[in-house]
Formats: structure tokens, C-alpha cells, sequence
């Protein structure tokens, strides 16, 4: 909570800890992992082709086709906009986000990799998509900045954030 000094107001501001939760291998073909240092996020399409970020790499196909978060079922979005995968094609994803369908490529993750400052600027619309207010947040440009990894997620940070401050309060009063 925060005070608003002239007006003696109360507003309620979200903090989040951009800590990386676990890293668990899954094997399945739509679970991907983006390794970026806590910054980077797939970008998504919202209602009203309002553009929204995630760090939630679980994603299924949907009727369409389209390439789609499990929880919301917003299309990811590539470089050719949302992603469609051909039916009975065998795909990969490369480290730097290029997905390939038997072979050829389709299209590319369109992966934003976000400034400390520049991430601190989301907000959050459900938990796991965020939005910006202020046009794209400053975002460190390049491929180098990110690998994406097929096959494994993030789970939550919730648990290592407990545990994380239970041990450092406990070393703090040793």
C-alpha cells in the first residue's frame, strides 16, 4: 500500500518478485522455457488485439490451429503474428525461438526481453499475462539476450520465495 501525500488517499500497488520459480523438464512438445535471467516473456494477443506478455510457456493448439496459452487460451504471437501450426507436422523449436515445421521454417517466437526498469513497468491482468500501459516497456534487443527451451517450464516462484526469505531470516538472526 502506498500513501498519496497531498491527498492522504490509500492505493493498493502490486510488487512482484521477478524471482524464477523451478525449472522442471516435462517433455512435451508445447512447454517451452524462456532462460533470459527473469526477463524475458512470449508475447501473447488479448481481446481486442491488445498485445499482452507472459512468462507462462504451457501452450496447446486450438481449433484454429493456433498456438495458445492453456490458461486463457490467448494465441502466442510470432513474427508473422499469431502462430499457426500445420496439422501432422513434426516441429521444433530452436534456442532462439525459430519453430520449425518437418523441417522448414514457420515462423519465430516474437520474445521480448525487458530492462529491469522496463519489466517493473507491467502490470498484471490475471496473474500470469501482463500488460503495459505505456507502449512496449525498454527491452534489451537481440538474440543473445534469451534462449528458449523446448520441453521444460517454469512452475512457481511462490514456494522458493518462502523458502528463500525463511532461510535468509534465519541466517539474519543467527
Amino acid at each position: 500500500n502506498r500513501r498519496i501525500k497531498d491527498t492522504g488517499e490509500i492505493r493498493m500497488q502490486p510488487y512482484y518478485r521477478w524471482r524464477a520459480g523451478p525449472v522442471i523438464e516435462t517433455n512435451k512438445p508445447l512447454d517451452f522455457l524462456i532462460d533470459a535471467d527473469n526477463r524475458g516473456f512470449f508475447t501473447v494477443l488479448l481481446p481486442g488485439n491488445q498485445i499482452g506478455y507472459t512468462r507462462d510457456g504451457r501452450f496447446k493448439i486450438d481449433s484454429k490451429g493456433r498456438l495458445v496459452m492453456v490458461d486463457g487460451n490467448y494465441p502466442v504471437v510470432g513474427t508473422n503474428g499469431p502462430i499457426v501450426l500445420p496439422e501432422e507436422a513434426d516441429f521444433a523449436v530452436s534456442k532462439s525461438g525459430a519453430i520449425f515445421a518437418d523441417g522448414d521454417i514457420l515462423d519465430r517466437f516474437d520474445i521480448k526481453v525487458f530492462t529491469n526498469s522496463g519489466r517493473d513497468r507491467l502490470i498484471t491482468i490475471n496473474g500470469s499475462v501482463f500488460v503495459s500501459t505505456e507502449g512496449v516497456p525498454e527491452q534489451l534487443i537481440g538474440e543473445e539476450h534469451y534462449a528458449v527451451r523446448q520441453g521444460m517450464i517454469e512452475q512457481n516462484n511462490v514456494m522458493k520465495a518462502i523458502v528463500g526469505d525463511v532461510t535468509m531470516l534465519k541466517r539474519a538472526y543467527e
